[in-house]
């Protein structure tokens, strides 16, 4: 187990990961099927294979900072089939291969298999939707679109919901932290982050009951419930992509050259996206504490092996807004810090299972150490000490 997690999050995986995405691509997996000798299950399979890879790229890309080796302008095969997969039968048909475009739901409430038709959709409804405009400015069609719809609940319906969050994480990846990105105007990266923002919000509000990912007025998590891990994950993920969608505007407006002589509209626009960055590593602080109570609890939650990664960038943010002295919250300062102690605490109490935990708590425990006088603040109240777990090599 430990051996995986670190795998995980060096270039060894990154690269392993990038070798199947390739081999995947020789094989035409992230391609529609038309081939008529092979049955819907024999297409179903090779298309899950092709998300999981593609989510596990995208997630790689993230946790190591590296560029990817996939572009959704090339993808046109759908979604998986929202179908309970223990119920799945050699010879059974998955598909509408009649193409009937308008029937969307079988007669029993069942997603219908004109989903090879609903999954190429474009998602929203103005025509601009219908294009992006890359780094270098120039405007090409999507190929691919992911789907608002709320689907019927079934054991491949969580996949689905995480695989179409994971092409929005990879739109913002590829089209604001790209090389290219430098040499455009600001007013051009605000807009993008703009768009890509509406998308989040429309996935997010997508979401059925048993999905929903707004934990506002849910003080204690309801660990007997089947969803309850799910929902978590989801919305670990979903802060997180906004966390990177909005990171650009966290910085030293009176310090980046960027930012001189902006109008009153882009200098508001820059002061709420760094509040909507702070606003979702608080969440991610919050979603994560009835979970802390019990360290069996937060490996459980889906994707497991993403927690400690979801933690660290929820405190690299609030961090960094104290290494700028809280000028963007000025008035949040103390919540910002007691967060950032709180993911430490975790820390030092995940680390005698995890050697990733017990790195991330020896980086973080001293970048808060040194942030929090900036403040105006102490930090008595943090663990000085953290247990080691097994084969451990201290790093600093």
């Amino acid at each position: 187990m430990g051996l995986w997690k670190r795998l995980l999050i060096n270039a060894r995986a990154w690269a392993l990961c990038g070798l199947a995405v390739r081999h995947a691509l020789t094989l035409g997996l992230h391609v529609r099927n038309e081939a008529k000798e092979l049955s819907d299950i024999a297409k179903e399979q090779r298309v899950r294979l092709w998300w999981s890879l593609y989510s596990m790229e995208c997630s790689l890309n993230e946790l190591t900072g590296r560029p990817t080796c996939i572009s959704d302008q090339d993808i046109s095969t759908p979604l998986p089939v929202n179908a309970d997969v223990d119920e799945m039968r050699p010879g059974q048909s998955l598909y509408d291969h009649d193409h009937d475009r308008k029937k969307r739901y079988s007669s029993h409430g069942m997603f219908s298999t004109t989903l090879w038709h609903i999954y190429l959709l474009i998602a929203f409804e103005d025509n601009s939707a219908a294009d992006f405009t890359m780094p270098m400015g120039t405007v090409r069609p999507l190929v691919y679109a992911y789907p608002i719809l709320e689907l019927p609940i079934t054991s491949s319906t969580y996949f689905i919901y995480q695989t179409q969050l994971t092409i929005i994480s990879h739109e913002i990846v590829s089209h604001l932290y790209c090389a290219a990105t430098i040499k455009v105007k600001w007013h051009d990266v605000q807009s993008t982050i703009k768009r890509i923002d509406q998308h989040l919000l429309r996935w997010r509000d997508s979401l059925p009951n048993e999905f929903n990912i707004n934990f506002d007025d849910w003080p204690e998590p309801d660990w007997n419930n089947e969803f309850t891990v799910l929902r978590i994950g989801l919305a670990l993920h979903y802060h997180s992509s906004r966390m990177i969608l909005f990171r650009p505007c966290l910085c030293r407006f009176d310090k980046d050259s960027r930012f001189g002589g902006q109008s009153a509209e882009s200098q508001a626009f820059n002061q709420s996206a760094v509040v909507n960055c702070i606003e979702s590593a608080h969440r991610t602080i919050s979603m994560l504490k009835g979970a802390a109570r019990s360290m069996e609890r937060l490996f459980l939650i889906a994707p497991w092996w993403q927690t400690i990664h979801f933690l660290c960038e929820a405190m690299s943010i609030l961090v960094l807004e104290m290494g700028y002295r809280a000028q963007h919250m000025r008035k949040d300062a103390k919540d910002i810090l007691d967060d950032a102690k709180k993911g430490v605490n975790w820390l030092a109490k995940m680390a005698g299972r995890s050697i990733s935990a017990r790195k991330a708590w020896e980086i973080y425990d001293i970048l808060v150490k040194a942030t929090a006088p900036m403040i105006g603040w102490s930090v008595f109240d943090m663990a000085s000490e953290a247990p080691c777990p097994p084969e451990y090599k201290a790093s600093i």
